[in-house]
């Protein structure tokens, strides 16, 4: 549980994209969804991090606060490394660089883009004042090379949920939710547009020219297609805690 004080500092914030965002990957590493894909002392970690988060946006520090969202950002984007085998051969029939690791876990990674993104926002720190530019650009580019790592598997992930959407009906599952392979499309689509919004709002959306897609891409052309692809068609979904600025981000993109 939060501390009394954490408490008065998040509410002030709360409406703030990165406390939302951590916020909901809180909600991701409770869940049993991410236990079962990842165990219990993986999820137990990332919830410990999540904790680190909290108690820096209670403080006045950017750089501690930078770190610490670094730090379960990466905890988030190495969740796939943790997915247990059995599982991840269950999920992963759909061929060798197909999102085999789980909806949850894409949801964590997708809320770790738009935390990173929401570093940018004033507000985040007592009497008004941001996280220095210096270090969101830190922040973004440490992220980026953890996720060059998952490239392929989010091109797969995201090539499969596109062709079963067109091959099948793309209704919800039971009880009205959205099946599994819907939670990984539109998380990983998501992904793709926070990474974006994170560089447009660390450098102003004015300097996003495609020499910086290209680089942020590292000059992979599938993966620089991806981006583009998953920004312009991402889905905003009702019941995301970050949902309000997703729909700030699909009015940027324009």
């Amino acid at each position: 549980l939060l501390s009394g004080q954490t408490h008065v500092a998040m509410a002030d914030r709360s409406r703030r994209l990165t406390p939302l965002a951590v916020e909901y990957i809180e909600e991701v590493a409770s869940s049993p969804d991410l236990e079962q894909a990842v165990g219990g002392i993986s999820a137990q970690h990332l919830l410990a991090k999540v904790q680190a988060v909290y108690g820096e946006l209670g403080g006045r520090s950017a750089q501690a606060l930078a770190d610490a969202v670094a730090d379960l950002a990466r905890e988030c984007v190495t969740l796939p490394e943790w997915v247990d085998r059995d599982f991840e051969e269950e999920q992963g029939a759909g061929g060798e660089f197909c999102w085999a690791f789980g909806p949850a876990a894409a949801e964590a990674v997708a809320a770790a883009s738009a935390a990173v993104a929401g570093l940018s926002e004033p507000g985040l720190l007592p009497d008004g004042e941001a996280v220095g530019a210096d270090l969101v650009l830190d922040v973004l580019e440490t992220f980026g090379r953890d996720l060059d790592c998952l490239a392929p598997y989010i091109y797969g992930g995201l090539c499969r949920a596109e062709s079963q959407k067109v091959c099948k009906a793309d209704g919800a599952g039971s009880e009205g939710l959205p099946t599994p392979l819907q939670r990984v499309r539109r998380s990983l689509k998501a992904v793709a547009a926070w990474t974006l919004a994170a560089v447009g709002r660390s450098m102003g959306y004015e300097q996003l020219s495609p020499l910086v897609l290209w680089e942020l891409g590292g000059r992979d052309a599938l993966w620089v297609l991806v981006l583009a692809h998953g920004a312009l068609t991402a889905e905003v979904l009702s019941g995301n805690p970050f949902e309000p600025p997703a729909v700030v981000v699909l009015t940027d993109r324009k």
